[in-house]
């Protein structure tokens, strides 16, 4: 079997300079846990998840051990997140994309997947157009169907 009979065809993507408020609001628009980024000529260039917006409501290790103390306030944790939802998409996406081919199997993608540690890849022409995105969830519930008979 091949991602291209699996794939979501309706890609839903976010464009790089909307802010972590409108990512958040496609996300849960639409029910989903990540999605691509675009340019303005509509260029991959990153893509972004649930995990990546959350991560940027608190501080990073670096920011935590320089004055942990300031950290530890509630308060100051909840106006962190307040001005997080103001920053840019580009600013805290993953840049390095996986992608794949069409014609890729899915064993294949689900070991990428695995090695990775990612859940979602994005499903890319010869010519670098976005076809469709497939999950974790795809893969896993296409390999039970056809290889297990479940």
């Amino acid at each position: 079997m091949i991602v291209q009979e699996i794939m979501s065809r309706n890609v839903v993507t976010i464009s790089n300079r909307a802010t972590l408020r409108q990512a958040a609001a496609i996300l849960a628009e639409h029910n989903i846990s990540g999605a691509p980024v675009v340019d303005s000529n509509g260029v991959l260039v990153g893509i972004v998840s649930e995990k990546d917006l959350f991560k940027s409501l608190y501080p990073s290790h670096a920011e935590f051990y320089e004055s942990p103390g300031v950290w530890i306030d509630l308060d100051k944790l909840e106006e962190k997140a307040t001005e997080s939802a103001d920053k840019f998409v580009e600013d805290l996406m993953v840049r390095d994309v996986i992608t794949v081919n069409p014609n890729a199997s899915l064993m294949q993608v689900g070991s990428i997947m695995l090695v990775r540690g990612i859940h979602r890849v994005v499903v890319v022409s010869n010519e670098g157009r976005i076809e469709g995105i497939v999950t974790r969830r795809d893969i896993y519930r296409n390999i039970l169907k056809s290889r297990l008979k479940i």
